[in-house]
């Protein structure tokens, strides 16, 4: 019985930590502090633990060392709440032309709309829009799938990419745009446009993408 209570306990970290990873990757963080930020909690609620009395029960150790670790982190997030807020980790801004663009390897994503458009009649080619938000997990997770995934990145390399966070204006107009309802309800959404700004494909599933890419490439 207590091996598979150890198995129970490992399921349960395993599972935790997926999920801790996946919140807080919405955040901005890599995987590499997810991880420190993982170890760090675990030492934290590890030596409450054993620094409090021996004449108490494990389960009210166990209690109080998470109220201590509840403390801790709500203290962090009061402290990060009153401090200001810089660049998003891992987002990089330059200007071009004095545009705004992100560079991401071989993909630059322009954040201005006229420029985007301008870019791609010029060079005759599609629009990929990304409509995203920070704070998504799966906009996150897109944005690593366009660095590892070959084929997707390969095709996006013959559009003009353009990035629509939800904290521009330009956002609020896609918004009420009658063929964009998926907008209203959430993120991550995908659209494809020819040069005039005519839809030609959308989706908001960020794992469909050998259908973006097959489209891209057509």
């Amino acid at each position: 019985m207590k091996y598979v209570q150890y198995g129970f306990a490992a399921l349960i970290i395993y599972f935790s930590y997926g999920y801790l990873e996946k919140g807080l990757s919405g955040y901005g963080f890599d995987e590499k502090t997810i991880l420190a930020i993982a170890i760090g909690a675990f030492i934290l609620v590890l030596g409450a633990f054993q620094l409090q009395k021996s004449d108490l029960f494990p389960h009210q150790k166990m209690k109080n060392s998470l109220y201590i670790l509840c403390a801790v982190v709500g203290g962090l997030i009061l402290f990060r709440s009153f401090s200001p807020i810089g660049p998003v980790q891992g987002q990089t801004l330059e200007l071009i032309n004095n545009s705004v663009f992100e560079q991401k390897g071989k993909l630059t994503w322009y954040i201005d709309k006229e420029t985007a458009y301008d870019e791609a009649k010029k060079k005759g080619k599609l629009v990929f829009l990304d409509f995203h938000g920070n704070w998504s997990t799966n906009c996150k997770a897109f944005q690593k799938l366009t660095q590892e995934d070959e084929e997707l990145n390969e095709a996006l390399q013959n559009a003009v990419l353009y990035k629509v966070y939800d904290t521009s204006e330009e956002f609020k107009n896609y918004r009420v745009d009658p063929r964009f309802p998926e907008l209203k309800v959430g993120l991550p959404f995908f659209v494809i446009t020819d040069t005039d700004g005519n839809m030609l494909y959308k989706t908001n599933d960020y794992l469909k993408t050998d259908e973006m890419a097959l489209f891209l490439s057509e």
